[in-house]
């Protein structure tokens, strides 16, 4: 790594998401798919930025009355 590089947070998994949001990783994955959530395809495998996700949390939040 170059002395000029920045550290980026790491990437995280559909399971990350999944554990984090309470539902099943096919659910995640689906969102990848259709495109709402926005994702990085290394080779096989679908990874996610932190920012990423908190983009659609704040996008997706329901406040209440």
């Amino acid at each position: 790594m170059s002395a000029t590089a920045t550290k980026r947070p790491p990437l995280l998994t559909p399971d990350d998401i999944a554990e984090r949001w309470k539902v099943r990783r096919k659910y995640v994955l689906e969102l990848a798919r259709k495109k709402d959530l926005a994702s990085i395809k290394v080779g096989r495998y679908t990874r996610f930025e932190q920012a990423a996700v908190e983009r659609y949390e704040r996008a997706h939040r329901e406040e209440a009355d």
